[in-house]
């Protein structure tokens, strides 16, 4: 049994892969393996793959799907036929400092931990951003976190700056067809943990690729936004059927609010009219008051808006530009999904 399976969805990526699959295999700590699957790649992925799986047959395993099926799709694959004691996910397009999974690895095994998180930061053609991005809080600290349940919800939702103990994994899969799929699986994982540890350090570097989904969703519409209430859907069923849910209410409504707002967020940077934002904006705040309660008095969102000047900047804008309680007035949520879904046909 190696001591970690790491997990990598590759699409289309042959600008990164080498600096992410030479990451990997610089890493410090000894038996390891890394399963690279390929979701249908059209550029030279698939060639890279195959070419490190020859040079590092014991250590590289290479899957290829038969169809392209999303991220989530091939974790899941990765999934079935990983051996470590734990298991680690990264993107194709990210890379990873050679100590990571050793300093990782080596804390969950001395603590027992169920999982253990490394702060990551976002770099964009050199430049660090890591101020966007959210870390650890107060530094190094072990928890149950049944005694500090307030994490759910300042943890980053990426399944990829953490390791994860395989039995914790034994039932679980990532939603598929879904964007944001790492969302649900990881804050339901997390919840169902015992022992959590975050290091203070910043080991994970996320690449924000120019090409990638991350930028071109800024540019244009996103037509999948409501994947993200499909995905607190199924979040809260998962906790359900854990007999969390009445744990973690409190904690569960305020990352549904904060993701769903999120997609709210997006819609600001988007080429489609102001008259069409301000509908879209409208409908998504209505349709989060329906399912999720009173976002505005949240008080996480509350606090948001005054430790970030960006995130309080952006959504102050928001609410006096764009939002108007008269275009809020709707309380059928099939109804208010079926005007967001003819609202995207129609700017399309």
């Amino acid at each position: 049994m190696p001591k970690l399976s790491i997990i990598v969805p590759v699409y289309n990526s042959s600008k990164y892969l080498y600096k992410c699959i030479n990451s990997l295999l610089s890493q410090t700590l000894d038996d390891i393996e890394i399963i690279l699957i390929d979701d249908c790649s059209i550029d030279n992925s698939l060639n890279i793959i195959n070419n490190y799986q020859k040079l590092y047959p014991k250590k590289v395993k290479v899957l290829r799907n038969h169809e392209n099926k999303g991220a989530g799709y091939s974790r899941n694959k990765g999934l079935l036929i990983a051996k470590g004691e734990y298991i680690g996910f990264i993107d194709s397009d990210d890379y990873i400092e050679p100590d990571m999974y050793e300093k990782m690895y080596v804390t969950a095994i001395n603590n027992n931990d169920d999982i253990v998180v490394t702060n990551m930061d976002l770099k964009y053609i050199g430049l660090n951003l890591s101020f966007l991005s959210r870390k650890c809080p107060n530094g190094q600290s072990r928890f149950d976190i049944r005694d500090h349940k307030e994490y759910l919800v300042s943890t980053e939702p990426s399944c990829c700056n953490k390791i994860y103990r395989k039995e914790l994994l034994k039932k679980e899969s990532f939603p598929e067809n879904l964007k944001w799929e790492d969302y649900p699986f990881t804050l339901n994982v997390v919840s169902k943990s015992t022992m959590v540890e975050c290091l203070d350090d910043t080991s994970y570097h996320y690449q924000i690729n120019i090409l990638g989904t991350t930028c071109t969703d800024l540019r244009k519409i996103n037509r999948k936004m409501l994947d993200i209430f499909d995905g607190s859907d199924m979040l809260e069923q998962n906790m359900i059927n854990n007999e969390l849910f009445d744990e973690f209410e409190e904690e569960l409504r305020t990352v549904q609010i904060a993701n769903s707002i999120g997609r709210v967020k997006d819609l600001l940077f988007t080429n489609i009219s102001k008259e069409d934002k301000m509908l879209l904006m409208n409908y998504l705040m209505n349709l989060i008051e329906i399912k999720y309660g009173d976002w505005q008095n949240n008080k996480w969102y509350q606090l948001q808006k005054k430790m970030s000047r960006f995130y309080g900047m952006r959504m102050e804008y928001i609410e006096n530009h764009f939002l108007n309680s008269k275009l809020r007035t709707e309380n059928s949520e099939t109804k208010l999904k079926q005007k967001i879904k003819s609202t995207l046909e129609q700017v399309g």
